[in-house]
């Protein structure tokens, strides 16, 4: 499918894809295969595309937590999910005061655990 999209996209156009990593879509026992981000890259450069960027889509730890148990809970789901929600972002604001983006150890240790991935690649 990669080489399709290859043949039939300009030179120079960006190829874009989403790939979601954790959510449920994956049924359970037939889940043989994820690509992780190093076989997106490798795979990319290997059907001939060029400048592979690849970017977490990440969520905080009480809203990936509150996803992976479903928002299941003695509350509603839209309750718990909103509040994971409300916890993230407070977390987020307190730690990363002024920082755009996740780096070092500790955006590694972040990036680890995404719930999906945003790629782009040019031709």
């Amino acid at each position: 499918m990669l080489l399709e999209i290859r043949r039939v996209l300009k030179t120079g156009g960006i190829l874009y894809i989403t790939v979601p990593f954790m959510f449920r879509i994956h049924a359970s026992p037939d889940d043989y295969f994820r690509a992780t981000p190093s076989w997106w890259e490798e795979t990319l450069n290997s059907v001939g595309f060029s400048r592979v960027e690849l970017s977490p889509l990440v969520w905080g730890r009480h809203t990936t937590a509150a996803e992976i148990c479903n928002f299941s809970g003695f509350l509603p789901k839209v309750v718990i999910k909103e509040w994971a929600y409300f916890k993230d972002i407070l977390y987020s604001r307190l730690m990363f005061r002024g920082v755009d983006d996740y780096d070092g150890p500790r955006g590694e240790r972040i990036c680890a655990v995404s719930l999906g991935w945003f790629i782009s690649s040019t031709k």
